[in-house]
């Protein structure tokens, strides 16, 4: 059977197996999932949203036309964009499509309405806690998880403006070299109760939370992030949930700053009012309590059969490990197994002790091909599928595995699937 053309529902409940929250929580999507299709789901979820009804039908259309991965092809097409960028969108869509239930690894924006519509079949598990880790876990259990340290690295009350109907305020925000994650809080100033996590996941950024969009505020997502002038993307997970005063809507957003040098302090700019957002807004950041952050050496490539695992980058932090890892098949495999060892390792892939036990928690995933010997192209029947460019040379698969840290870790780490697998030296550079 062709992964791509498996029912949504079956890659969600495939995909669900694997994740560590309640089986009560597990059942809920599954029920949604498996109770409607997705497009009647879509057809249900948007009459509530305000746009026109044109808008409305050219949604369902494309939905019930082709696939998503086909329409965002050909609107990738049009838009501004590097073609590194348009290849990465894709891939992280296609990635999607292949594993299921990996929402949270599509662009923002590419994906709104479908990331609209299952988020209201998530629904946020409340707790006492409105902090920047405890909304990491409304939004996944034990994404939170973090070591004691990365208490002391989050910035509290870094700004706040009050517009002519919302205020808003940037609540905290944490840095661990890699990501910067920021919560704010929006407001309705007239709102007599607080909101419910259902009116939350019944609300888009589509103008229903109707305080917020008289002011243009982005309540719900935000496309960018400014650090130091140069703009950065969201990556990953994001989520809103009720806040405790009426009206207010408290959201998570994370930000890829891989690769930024930074000054010790660094001024950040966020889009809450698109390219117009008031100076009250900015604020400063310092990038102290970096010391629990390190990269390990990665060991030797190590040949497996038909390739060679790679380990790019194993970065520790008190929030999260992550690993980039490539895979280089021989010239000459074929890409139908290129894609299948690929696929697993993005989905199996453990980080445990040297003897294969005691695996950590999986915080995040993300996988696709690297561009040089690889392309997403149509075949004869018009579909669009994953080839080899050249077979006469090696094409590599790309994989991003983030773990949830431990208080320590043991001397040696073992990263892989089975014996399709690594040893790495845990020694943290003086």
């Amino acid at each position: 059977m062709n992964k791509h053309n498996t029912s949504f529902a079956n890659h969600v409940n495939s995909r669900l197996s694997a994740l560590r929250m309640t089986e009560d929580l597990k059942d809920k999507i599954r029920n949604r999932m498996t109770e409607d299709s997705f497009v009647n789901i879509a057809d249900k979820r948007l009459p509530a949203l305000s746009m026109t009804e044109d808008i409305k039908q050219n949604v369902l259309n494309r939905i019930k036309g082709n696939t998503f991965a086909d329409q965002a092809n050909e609107r990738l097409s049009g838009m501004q964009m590097t073609e590194n960028m348009k290849h990465k969108v894709l891939s992280r869509i296609r990635q999607s499509l292949v594993s299921g239930y990996t929402l949270g690894h599509i662009p923002l924006r590419t994906a709104a309405v479908l990331v609209l519509l299952l988020m209201t079949a998530t629904a946020f598990a409340l707790t006492d806690g409105f902090g920047i880790f405890s909304l990491m876990s409304h939004v996944l259990p034990n994404l939170g998880n973090v070591q004691e340290q990365a208490q002391g690295m989050v910035q509290k009350e870094l700004a706040e403006h009050s517009f002519e109907h919302v205020d808003v305020k940037v609540t905290e925000a944490v840095y661990d070299g890699k990501y910067i994650h920021v919560a704010y809080s929006v407001r309705d100033r007239d709102a007599t109760e607080p909101f419910t996590q259902d009116d939350v996941d019944g609300l888009s950024d589509y103008h229903s939370f109707d305080a917020a969009a008289k002011d243009n505020v982005s309540w719900q997502t935000l496309d960018w992030i400014e650090v130091d002038g140069v703009n950065y993307y969201p990556l990953g997970y994001s989520g809103s949930i009720a806040g405790p005063q009426p009206g207010e809507v408290v959201s998570w957003v994370q930000f890829d700053l891989t690769g930024a040098v930074l000054n010790d302090t660094f001024s950040v700019h966020l889009p809450i009012v698109w390219k117009d957002s008031p100076e009250e807004l900015d604020f400063t950041m310092r990038k102290g309590g970096l010391q629990g952050v390190y990269n390990l050496d990665v060991p030797q490539d190590t040949r497996v059969g038909n390739h060679i695992i790679r380990i790019q980058e194993a970065l520790f932090t008190p929030i999260r490990i992550y690993f980039r890892t490539e895979l280089i098949f021989d010239a000459g495999v074929p890409m139908d197994e290129v894609a299948e060892l690929t696929w697993k390792w993005m989905d199996e892939a453990k980080l445990t002790d040297q003897n294969g036990d005691n695996p950590l928690l999986i915080a995040d995933w993300a996988g696709g091909f690297t561009g040089d010997n690889h392309a997403w192209v149509k075949n004869m029947k018009g579909e669009y599928e994953d080839q080899i460019v050249d077979p006469s040379k090696p094409v590599s698969g790309i994989l991003f595995h983030e773990f949830i840290p431990l208080e320590s870790y043991p001397d040696f780490l073992r990263f892989g699937i089975g014996e399709d697998s690594v040893l790495i030296t845990h020694i943290k550079p003086d």
